[in-house]
């Protein structure tokens, strides 16, 4: 049944493309880029069921690719879902499931009626792998490496979150002046001031270095006796 269903797409994918009026090239692409290739897994679930069942009824109708482009197709479409299903654990990996999914549409006679070349065959399986090693290829693992949002920071730090943040509450310029917004419990002592910040006008302002005029003072006059 499964098998039944997964060849139902061709038919009705050539359907709805004649409906669209997709180009003819676009028709015959969807036949053909799977030609009379055998569905090898539900093949071999159903050998395990019953090994009398014919193979014929589990391949697909065909045609076999008559162009160069749809052949392309077929080779792309095995070599990527290939790849993506088995999970490769190296570029080398990779590189076999490649050959073989190669091999055996070359062997098969799947291409025969291509006009693909040899040359051309070359070409295409190094051009596959470049870029099927870019996407798929296999990540490190770092070790012991955080998640996202995970600090590394020890506890205690004088750089942890825990351990030197100022309260929200706050101001901003009071904060690292090194008095508490409470009064000490042991102390018996009312709050210390703040130290003088000087008036407001003021405030945030760097002294003037001596000697040196203020901007917008006029130069006085020296005595040059």
């Amino acid at each position: 049944m499964s098998a039944l269903i997964v060849k139902r797409h061709l038919p009705d994918g050539l359907e709805m493309a004649r409906k669209h009026r997709l180009p003819r090239a676009v028709q015959n692409a969807i036949p053909e880029h799977h030609g009379t290739m055998v569905m090898a897994f539900f093949y071999v679930k159903a050998q395990e069921q019953d090994p009398t069942v014919r193979r014929e009824d589990f391949c697909y109708p065909g045609p076999r690719p008559r162009s160069r482009e749809t052949a392309i197709l077929m080779l792309a479409d095995g070599c990527e879902s290939s790849v993506r299903s088995r999970r490769p654990q190296s570029r080398d990996d990779i590189r076999e499931t490649v050959d073989y999914i190669f091999e055996t549409r070359l062997q098969g006679g799947q291409l025969d009626d291509s006009g693909l070349t040899l040359n051309d065959l070359r070409l295409l399986r190094d051009a596959f792998l470049t870029a099927l090693q870019g996407v798929f290829h296999p990540r490190i693992a770092y070790p012991g490496a955080p998640g996202p949002g995970v600090s590394q920071l020890p506890v205690g730090s004088s750089m942890s979150l825990k351990a030197g943040t100022p309260p929200a509450s706050v101001p901003v310029h009071e904060q690292g002046s090194g008095v508490s917004a409470q009064p000490s419990a042991d102390s018996g002592t009312d709050q210390p001031r703040p130290p003088h910040r000087g008036n407001a006008r003021g405030r945030g302002r760097r002294p003037h270095p001596p000697g040196v005029d203020k901007p917008g003072e006029r130069e006085r006059p020296r005595d040059h006796t």
